[in-house]
């Protein structure tokens, strides 16, 4: 029987379920052969075109069955409907140039939120008071995509903003260098964008990660936290805007 993920982006166990980006035929065929079943993003035709699909940026994983979703998302509801999924609308749309396109892109690690205070949701701002999350400004306003996040307890990053309020806050963190990471539209994409934990202490990344200049500092940093990593030669190494699971066996 499948359960709601608890904490958002950590897993207890294999995830069957996941909000993610129809953009990238050779990643969503990578999820589907980790047996995970795609609930794909609508676009949001208000956004940078080349991350309108983006489920970091459209989605926020609130708790368990709850989820912030802005209004381009509207017509999923029917899906989440039917797996008991409850989808908060956010007031404030998420449109515009940066940093009005951040409202929910906020990195969740364990019982902290990272991201920039002054465009943060009202309603993640409200989640955030009522359930003891302790909100943390950082200068990023992509704090989810400059995010990835191997367990609650650490991260890997290429924001050194982040990098000191997620160690100050006792999350571990490793500092990765900008670029080796493809993303349509832009000089070079974010770690979040393209990793996502699919099981306890298992991360996918999406595409070669062999690729990147900080791969053996990657691979040694995830050991230390013993989670494996596991990824696909084949193709170059791609931000799409991560993956949010949803449902766990």
């Amino acid at each position: 029987m499948s359960h709601f993920v608890q904490t958002p982006n950590v897993p207890k166990n294999r995830v069957k379920i996941g909000i993610v980006s129809p953009e990238n035929r050779k990643i969503i065929n990578l999820l589907e052969s980790n047996g995970i079943e795609p609930i794909f993003t609508q676009a949001n035709c208000y956004i940078d075109k080349f991350i309108s699909n983006h489920a970091d940026i459209n989605f926020h994983h609130l708790e368990g069955n709850s989820f912030l979703a802005d209004i381009s998302q509207q017509a999923l509801i029917p899906i989440f409907d039917q797996i008991g999924a409850h989808i908060t609308i956010n007031e404030e749309a998420v449109s515009g140039k940066y940093p009005f396109d951040c409202r929910l892109n906020f990195a969740r690690v364990g019982n902290k939120l990272f991201g920039k205070a002054t465009i943060c949701s009202k309603e993640l701002q409200e989640h955030c008071r009522s359930n003891g999350i302790e909100r943390i400004n950082v200068n990023q306003g992509y704090g989810k995509c400059s995010v990835c996040v191997v367990n609650n307890d650490a991260i890997i990053t290429d924001d050194v903003t982040i990098k000191k309020a997620t160690e100050a806050a006792g999350i571990d963190c490793l500092l990765i260098s900008k670029g080796d990471i493809k993303l349509s539209g832009h000089p070079y994409g974010f770690i979040g964008g393209t990793s996502t934990l699919i099981d306890k202490n298992k991360l996918l990344f999406f595409g070669n990660l062999k690729q990147h200049t900080n791969y053996a500092d990657i691979i040694r940093f995830c050991h230390t936290h013993n989670c494996e990593v596991v990824f696909d030669e084949r193709f170059e190494l791609t931000d799409i805007g991560g993956m949010i699971p949803v449902l766990e066996d």
